[in-house]
């Protein structure tokens, strides 16, 4: 359940950041750091969800 909510969480920055807050900012270098932090935030997220996939409980 912890990992839907994060997902949703990262799902509504996606949206909301680029279309939002960013949409009256007119240099594309804010959208560049938004989307490269944004990618490594989910990258990382992948990595601990999945850490433990396949071990026994």
């Amino acid at each position: 359940m912890k990992g839907l909510l994060w997902f949703l969480f990262l799902l509504f920055l996606d949206v909301a950041i680029p279309y939002g807050v960013l949409s009256d900012y007119g240099r594309i270098t804010g959208a560049f750091i938004f989307w490269t932090v944004w990618g490594a935030i989910a990258v990382a997220s992948i990595f601990f969800m999945t850490r433990r996939w396949g071990e026994e409980r």
